[in-house]
């Protein structure tokens, strides 16, 4: 854990940070040197898609290898980070995957246009007459149908 803070921090971009602390033992994050730093520098996942930002994904368990798969395959706006041959994912292989996120290659090219397009789709939604409009207009009408019965 704190390899990758410390690769984040180092890289001077922004970032997202995803940790599930285990219920009751918050022992890690309160080891970590840099928590304090990366307090309030996260987003949730569904965040980063509707701002069209691509992710850098170290997934540790259940929903977050979910949705990295999601983000990988259906979306296709993740940097996988890769671990070293001790299972560690060291600071220089962090600085690697935001080198591939924020430079100007055709990787980071296809990643921004992939992260463009479900920003632009996700926002039509919203717009009066997209789908999410539409059922949170059918939500709320049928609560007040019910309230007021």
């Amino acid at each position: 854990m704190e390899e990758i803070g410390r690769g984040l921090l180092d890289s001077g971009h922004p970032f997202l940070w995803v940790i599930r602390s285990e219920k009751g033992n918050g022992d890690e994050e309160e080891k970590l040197s840099c928590m304090e730093e990366l307090e309030q520098q996260g987003m949730i996942v569904l965040e980063s898609l509707v701002s069209g930002v691509v992710v850098v994904a170290f997934p540790q368990c259940s929903d977050q290898t979910t949705n990295k798969m999601l983000i990988e395959k259906e979306w296709r706006t993740v940097v996988r980070v890769k671990l070293n041959e001790q299972g560690v994912a060291v600071r220089k292989e962090i600085n690697r995957c935001l080198q591939v996120v924020m430079g100007g290659g055709d990787r980071t090219q296809e990643l921004r246009a992939n992260a463009k397009k479900w920003k632009d789709l996700t926002r039509e939604t919203a717009k009066n007459g997209g789908s999410s409009h539409n059922n949170l207009k059918a939500f709320v009408d049928e609560f007040r149908s019910c309230c007021s019965n």
